[in-house]
């Protein structure tokens, strides 16, 4: 969870009451998410926010140097897709409640 501070603002009656009425709408779960959301949505217009995407563009760069020919998407679906209905199907009463990652 990202490190916190209080912070003080003073906002315009209509601003307060926009605020006030998307929490009692049930869009937010209270005042501070509402500004919270507000903020963040500003800063990404902005471009202030700069996630740490190193790790992204690593993968991008290790996709591009792959000399393994592609896998077509409908095969890497279909895997996907039956990971997940083995991953849904009930826990049989002898199973562990903790499961391994099967792998490819």
């Amino acid at each position: 969870m990202p490190k916190t501070e209080s912070l003080t603002v003073v906002l315009p009656e209509a601003l307060v009451a926009q605020v006030h009425r998307a929490v009692e709408q049930g869009q937010y779960q209270s005042c501070n998410d509402a500004v919270s959301d507000a903020l963040y949505e500003w800063s990404a217009n902005r471009g202030v926010i700069v996630e740490d995407t190193e790790w992204l563009k690593q993968a991008a760069r290790e996709a591009l140097e792959d000399e393994r020919p592609p896998v077509p998407m409908k095969e890497v679906f279909d895997r996907l897709k039956a990971d997940t209905e083995r991953w849904r199907a009930p826990l049989r009463p002898s199973d562990d409640a903790c499961r391994t990652v099967p792998s490819h």
